[in-house]
């Protein structure tokens, strides 16, 4: 799955939905800065998400 949003990135970098996939993805296997970047980048091109809580708490999360 990581292959396909990493050239679906490459494809559209503007695309949040993308960008919080890839957030998901490397989250999940433990690439705690590639998460948080992906997920910054995903809050700043879409700054009225309606995820942006849950998002936040997964900032937090890694960040500690």
């Amino acid at each position: 799955a990581r292959d396909l949003y990493m050239r679906a990135k490459a494809r559209e970098p503007d695309n949040p939905e993308i960008r919080k996939s890839l957030g998901i993805i490397y989250q999940k296997i433990g690439q705690s800065q590639l998460a948080l970047e992906e997920f910054e980048i995903y809050l700043k091109l879409n700054p009225g998400a309606s995820d942006r809580r849950a998002i936040e708490s997964n900032i937090r999360a890694i960040s500690r």
